[in-house]
């Protein structure tokens, strides 16, 4: 007969179809713990021998005697022992962690003519009370067991059975089942279960039968393999004739299903079952208040996630990152500091630090502030006579004396040149080919765009008006225009006659003298505004359009002739 459909495994009736019994241990990570106590009746030396696959450990009087632990096939290990009449306390302990099961324990001295037996125990105790025989728990364990766990470790294990046994001798996993108490359990996916008694005429324990490979059943409770119809897990299909293996970055649970994994999420291959096997992919980590590898957010800030399924790196010392970083190469120093290879350092005065991990250095003529963060921040010992920069051009001056040079060194040496109006650098650097420019008249009047490939700034040197400056430069330079005396000859304009032609009314000719440049606009043209007439006594020509175009003040004395 069949138990009632989810009832207990009873000996004598089994689970019905589409259930199996639960009375079973696993096949590998469990324990066990034999309590008990033996009867000696004459005193003197015994001999106990355990052995065991894999580990086991025995304990006599609160003493350990024997010491068999690890992983290994079966193998026995004996200790003597001097013993008094009376009881014996005994505990046996063991674990299997994979591979074949056993498990003995012998007894051999006076009182067996030291011949080997099973020892019986006489009693053993437990909380709840005694009984006779040796009491056996036997625990699970989530994880691969290498040792024998200690009492503590025991207390962390999921206990399958707690009962009694005449001797201990175990010669496969199956021989724990008898130990463990089961429920009937409904069938689960990939499995078929005929129920109890058409496993076997003479076990009444209803076993779960799982599917054949490549087939599967997709629904709980299937009593029969024709219902492993479908595609078995980490594969998809119609059914089981036609199955593809699941994608990357995909889960197939069996059957039709194609599921993707969360997002940030992806699988280390192929042919995956579930969404166990999805983890944050790179530039990803496990969200902070999540227990499960697949809830994924964007690596944060300061840190960065190189690997598939790899815990967050915090960027050494006090670089940042941007979130989503997937290398160490992401994490940068600020603007201001410097990588010194484990962290991110102030950078010193002299240097400036634009925040790329190097610092660089302002020149042996130069200096800046501590946490300076560009080139504009090193200034040098003269760099106040260089009043007016002209960035991404050059001038039209004649170029002397250019090589690779700091810029601190070139500027120190135009301050010593009279002739010196200015250096150029390529731009944005303190050192680099840089030119010494000397003094044409249109140095700064005709600045041009630069065709080099490399833009260059010029450093324009001015610190007071020089006695030939010219006021086209001193304007561009925003320097005040000297006052020059009002002395000599009056402007003086004239019609302008060939000796071989008429008169032309339209026709003018002009002489400024000194006192008038500031008032010259340099659209009067003509050689009346350049370095070499600023408050000389001497005049210069207009052109014959000087009337048109000179705005002449009002305070100024003018005479046509």
């Amino acid at each position: 007969m069949s138990s009632n459909r989810g009832a207990s495994a009873l000996r004598g009736c089994g689970c019905g179809i589409g259930y199996y019994d639960t009375a079973t241990v696993p096949l590998s990570n469990f324990a066990w713990v034999y309590d008990g106590s033996v009867r000696i009746a004459d005193g003197g030396l015994y001999t106990w021998c355990i052995t065991s696959s894999d580990g086991s450990r025995l304990t006599v009087n609160g003493r350990i005697v024997v010491n068999n632990d690890g992983i290994h096939a079966a193998l026995q290990q004996c200790a003597p022992v001097q013993l008094q009449p009376g009881l014996a306390v005994v505990k046996v302990e063991g674990f299997q962690a994979v591979g074949k099961v056993q498990m003995a324990l012998t007894l051999s001295g006076p009182d067996t003519d030291n011949h080997k037996i099973l020892p019986e125990s006489e009693i053993y105790q437990k909380a709840s009370g005694g009984g006779i025989g040796w009491r056996v728990r036997v625990y699970a364990a989530a994880e691969l067991l290498v040792k024998m766990p200690d009492m503590l470790d025991m207390g962390r294990l999921d206990i399958l059975g707690d009962t009694h046994v005449k001797t201990i001798h175990v010669e496969d996993a199956a021989d724990f089942d008898d130990l463990v108490a089961g429920v009937c359990a409904v069938c689960r996916k990939g499995h078929y279960c005929p129920g109890a008694f058409p496993t076997s005429n003479t076990n009444p324990k209803a076993l779960e039968m799982q599917c054949p490979e490549r087939r599967f059943s997709t629904h709980v409770g299937a009593t029969t393999m024709s219902e492993c119809n479908a595609c078995r897990p980490g594969h998809f299909g119609r059914d089981s004739k036609d199955c593809t293996r699941c994608p990357q970055d995909r889960y197939c649970p069996g059957g039709d299903s194609v599921l993707h994994c969360p997002p940030g999420s992806v699988t280390n291959g192929t042919g995956k079952q579930s969404i166990a096997h999805c983890m944050c992919d790179q530039g990803y980590q496990v969200r902070v208040s999540s227990m499960v590898k697949w809830d994924c957010v964007a690596c944060r800030k300061r840190h960065y996630c190189a690997t598939v399924g790899g815990d967050p790196q915090v960027c050494p010392g006090n670089a940042d990152s941007p979130e989503g970083s997937t290398s160490a190469a992401a994490c940068a120093c600020d603007a201001g500091q410097y990588d010194v290879g484990s962290s991110c350092k102030e950078c010193s005065a002299g240097y400036y630090c634009v925040g790329d991990g190097t610092r660089s250095f302002c020149g042996p003529d130069a200096a800046s502030a501590e946490s300076s963060t560009s080139v504009q921040a090193c200034a040098a010992d003269d760099i106040q006579v260089f009043t007016d920069v002209y960035e991404g051009s050059l001038p039209t001056c004649t170029l002397m004396e250019c090589h690779n040079v700091w810029l601190g060194t070139l500027m120190k040496t135009c301050t010593h040149l009279s002739t010196c109006r200015g250096v150029t650098m390529d731009s944005g650097t303190y050192y680099g080919w840089g030119c010494l420019a000397v003094g044409l008249k249109a140095c700064l009047n005709q600045l041009t765009v630069s065709t080099d490939a490399i833009p260059k700034t010029f450093y324009a040197k001015r610190m007071d008006v020089q006695p030939r400056d010219s006021v086209a430069m001193m304007r561009k330079m925003h320097l005040p225009i000297p006052a020059c005396p009002h002395v000599g000859q009056p402007v003086v304009l004239h019609a302008f006659c060939n000796p071989h032609s008429h008169f032309r009314a339209s026709a003018w000719k002009g002489i400024l003298y000194k006192g008038t440049w500031d008032v010259i606009s340099a659209t009067a043209g003509g050689g009346c505004d350049d370095d070499l007439r600023l408050c000389t006594d001497s005049g210069c020509n207009l052109p014959s359009n000087a009337l048109a175009s000179l705005d002449i003040p009002p305070n100024l004395e003018v005479d046509i002739l």
